[in-house]
């Protein structure tokens, strides 16, 4: 009985968290605060089944919120491909960004990095 609870609950944060990146704009970039939204705001409806399940405090999200992250996004692969593509590729920016400062060590590239990671 708890495998299948905990199935419906998390088919339903999954897919709602893919609708939300859905319904984002494909010309704006998904940042990581906004994904973390779109995850973390079904969720919050499954407190009790989180902890329980999975050990994620919903009101410990600044410690729990990677955690929850990797769970969630798992299963999107395979419920929204697309936007996890989108997803990738804003990551691969970002990296390509981290890569820059690191290479360069030039203030404007650090503060370009910094203005994109939201710091």
């Amino acid at each position: 009985y708890i495998a299948q609870s905990q199935e419906d609950y998390m088919t339903q944060i999954v897919e709602k968290s893919c609708q939300c990146l859905a319904d984002i704009p494909n010309n704006e970039d998904l940042s990581s605060t906004t994904i973390g939204l779109c995850m973390i705001n079904e969720a919050n409806l499954f407190k009790a089944e989180l902890l329980r399940d999975h050990g994620i405090n919903m009101d410990e999200i600044q410690y729990d919120g990677e955690k929850l992250g990797r769970l969630i996004a798992i299963e999107m692969i395979t419920v929204c491909p697309d936007q996890m593509k989108r997803i990738a590729s804003n990551i691969e920016a970002d990296d390509s960004y981290a890569r820059s400062y690191q290479i360069n060590r030039k203030k404007r590239v650090y503060y370009f990095y910094s203005y994109r990671r939201g710091w």
